[in-house]
């Protein structure tokens, strides 16, 4: 159980420090292009990121209830 709890949270960290770079490197490219009025491709990365790491803690959750 301890195990699946490291392995997580790393995959957690891992998402979450991905995402944040995909993020900005998204929203650097949008400042120099600026086609649209809002960076569409940073919010998309950002809301799966959220959604993938609320995915996984809503696992762990229902592990941990089990």
């Amino acid at each position: 159980m301890n195990v699946f709890f490291v392995v997580t949270t790393i995959l957690k960290a891992v998402i979450g420090v991905t995402g944040l770079v995909y993020v900005i490197l998204n929203l650097l490219k949008w400042f120099k292009v600026k086609q649209t009025p809002y960076p569409k491709d940073a919010l998309k990365a950002l809301l799966i990121t959220w959604v993938t790491l609320l995915v996984i803690t809503l696992i762990e959750y229902f592990i941990i209830k089990m």
